[in-house]
C-alpha cells in the first residue's frame, strides 16, 4: 500500500510539473478553452440563435406573445427596479461637470465634443442627487436614443424607444457624487502639481455618462477623469450646444472600423492637448497633473486607447501632456487596431476581460497585443474576472439589472460585486504603475497589492474559488517587485460589499 501511495504521489507530482511546464505566462494565451467554458442554458440558446438565423427567428416567434403582454408594463417594471450607479469607495467624494470642448487639432472644422469630468471633491451630501444623464432638455433625447440599442426591428424601435426607456430620465448618481461640487486639493507630495489625469473612451452604444461608476471610483482615489463622448458614430447619442447631434450609426467591415479608430485616436489626442482649456471650465481649484496620464477604455474603446497610446509613443506629433503612464483595456474588442502595423506603447498595460470576450478570435488578438507589449519590456497583465459579462463594467447592470440578466448581458454575480471586482483591479493596477497615489493603509493600497500579487500567481494554477484568472503576465524592467509569496486571486475582504 505504501509503495502504491508513493507511486501515485510521484505520478501526481509529474503531472503537476508537466502541467506547469506546459503553461508559460509569457505566452499570453487563454488557460481555458472556449469549448470547456461553463455557460447558462439560456445563454447557450441565445448564442446559438445569433449564429443560426432560423433558430433566432423561431425564438423571437416563441417569445412574441410574452413580449406583447410585457410591453405595457415594462416602463413601470423598469422604474421599480431602477437603482443608482455604484457608490465610489475611495477617500474622496466626487464632483462631476458636463462640459464641451472644441477639438482644434482635428482636421477640418473643429467640432465641439461633449465631456464628463470627474474630480475629487468635498462632501456635498445636502445637495439633490445628480441625474445620471445630462441635465436639461437633452436628458430626454439621450434616454430615448438608448432605446434604439434594444434588439427590436427598426420600425418598431422608432415607436417604442421613447416609451421603453423613459425611466432612464430618472436615473441618479449616488450621494457621494455631486454635480459641480467644490474640489479638494491634493495632499500627497507626489500630487503636489495636481491630480493625475485619466482619459476614458467608451464602447459602442456608449456615451460620456455610461461608465460613471468606474470614472467616479477612480476620481474618489485621487484622479481627474475625463470621459469623452466620441463623434465617430459609435456613441448611442451625442449633442452639443452648437446644434450638432449625432445618433449611433452601424458600420460594416474592417476598413470602416479602422476609420472610426483613426477618428477616435484624433479625438482622444485633441482632448489631451486641450486639458488647460477644459480645466478652466471646471470649478476653481481643480488641479490637473498632465505629466501623469493614463488611458482607459471599454470594448471598442479598449482598442481605441491601445492605439492612442501607440500613436502618442510614436511621437506623431508629441502631445503636450507627455507620454502615457499606463493603459487599461477593459474587455477590449480588438477591431480597427493592428499592433503589427500600428505599434504598441511600451508602458504598463492591463487587459481585463470577462468570459464574454474570450471567444477564440478576440482572445488571440488580445494575446497578440499583450505578447508584443511584453517583448517591448513593458509591464503587461492579461487577466479575466470570473462569472462576469461584457456590460458589467458599465453602469447599465447596476442601474437596471434584471432585464440585462435576462438577456445574459450580466453574469451570475450581484451587479455591485461584479462591478467592484473589475474597478478594483483597474484602480489597483494604476496604483501599481504609479498613475495613482496609494497611501499606506488605504483601500487603494490593498487593491494595488492584489494587482501586484497577480504577477506571481500567473505561474500557479488558478484556484476554483478565485475571482481572477491570469492568462499572462510580464514585469517590465522598471516594474516594482512582486511579493515573496503568491497573493490570493481575490479582491480584499469587504471590497465588493
Amino acid at each position: 500500500v505504501r509503495a502504491a501511495v508513493q507511486i501515485a504521489s510521484c505520478e501526481l507530482m509529474v503531472a503537476t510539473v508537466a502541467a506547469r511546464a506546459s503553461w508559460d505566462s509569457r505566452e499570453f494565451a487563454s488557460r481555458i478553452s472556449w469549448d470547456s467554458r461553463q455557460w447558462l442554458r439560456w445563454e447557450r440558446l441565445l448564442y446559438a440563435s445569433m449564429q443560426r438565423p432560423a433558430l433566432g427567428i423561431a425564438l423571437l416567434a416563441a417569445l412574441l406573445p410574452c413580449t406583447l403582454v410585457a410591453l405595457p408594463v415594462m416602463p413601470l417594471l423598469s422604474l421599480a427596479l431602477l437603482r443608482c450607479t455604484p457608490t465610489p469607495r475611495g477617500r474622496h467624494d466626487v464632483g462631476i461637470a458636463d462640459v464641451e470642448q472644441r477639438l482644434l487639432s482635428l482636421p477640418g472644422p473643429a467640432p465641439l465634443a461633449r465631456l464628463r469630468v470627474f474630480y475629487p471633491s468635498k462632501a456635498e451630501r445636502e445637495r439633490p442627487r445628480a441625474s445620471w444623464l445630462p441635465d436639461g432638455p437633452a436628458r430626454g433625447r439621450y434616454a430615448t436614443q438608448h432605446g434604439f440599442a434594444l434588439p427590436l426591428p427598426r420600425w418598431a424601435t422608432r415607436f417604442l424607444a421613447p416609451f421603453l426607456t423613459s425611466f432612464l430620465r430618472l436615473a441618479r448618481l449616488p450621494r457621494r457624487v455631486s454635480r459641480l461640487a467644490p474640489p479638494v486639493a491634493p495632499t500627497e507630495a507626489a500630487a503636489a502639481a495636481g491630480w493625475p489625469l485619466a482619459v476614458f473612451s467608451h464602447g459602442l452604444w456608449g456615451c460620456s455618462a455610461s461608465y460613471s461608476g468606474l470614472c467616479a471610483e477612480l476620481a474618489s482615489h485621487g484622479a481627474v477623469v475625463i470621459a469623452l463622448e466620441h463623434g465617430d458614430g459609435s456613441a448611442v447619442y451625442t449633442e452639443t450646444s452648437d446644434g450638432e447631434a449625432r445618433v449611433y450609426g452601424s458600420v460594416d467591415g474592417d476598413d470602416a472600423r479602422a476609420r472610426q479608430q483613426r477618428r477616435r485616436v484624433a479625438e482622444a489626442r485633441a482632448v489631451i492637448d486641450s486639458i488647460d482649456e477644459i480645466a478652466r471650465q471646471l470649478p476653481a481649484g481643480v488641479a490637473v497633473d498632465k505629466s501623469r496620464l493614463s488611458l482607459i477604455g471599454h470594448s471598442f474603446g479598449g482598442s481605441s486607447v491601445l492605439r492612442t497610446a501607440a500613436d502618442i509613443a510614436s511621437g506623431r506629433p508629441r502631445v503636450s501632456a507627455g507620454l502615457v503612464r499606463a493603459v487599461v483595456a477593459c474587455d477590449p474588442w480588438i477591431s480597427g487596431y493592428d499592433e503589427t502595423a500600428d505599434g504598441v506603447a511600451p508602458v504598463p498595460t492591463l487587459a481585463l476581460l470577462t468570459p464574454s470576450m474570450m471567444y477564440p478570435g478576440n482572445e488571440r488578438k488580445v494575446g497578440g497585443v499583450m505578447r508584443r507589449l511584453a517583448q517591448s519590456s513593458a509591464t503587461a497583465l492579461y487577466a479575466e474576472v470570473r462569472d462576469t459579462r461584457h456590460q458589467e463594467i458599465s453602469d447599465f447592470p447596476c442601474i437596471n439589472h434584471s432585464p440585462l440578466r435576462f438577456f445574459c448581458m450580466a453574469g451570475a454575480r450581484p451587479p455591485a460585486e461584479a462591478h467592484a471586482l473589475q474597478t478594483s483591479l483597474v484602480a489597483g493596477f494604476l496604483a501599481l504603475a504609479g498613475a495613482l497615489d496609494a497611501p499606506a493603509g488605504s483601500e487603494l493600497a490593498a487593491q494595488r497589492e492584489v494587482a501586484r500579487g497577480l504577477f506571481l500567481a500567473a505561474e500557479e494554477p488558478p484556484p476554483e474559488e478565485s475571482d481572477y484568472i491570469v492568462h499572462g503576465a510580464s514585469l517590465g524592467a522598471a516594474a516594482p517587485p512582486v511579493p515573496a509569496s503568491p497573493m490570493a486571486l481575490s479582491a480584499p475582504g469587504g471590497l465588493a460589499a
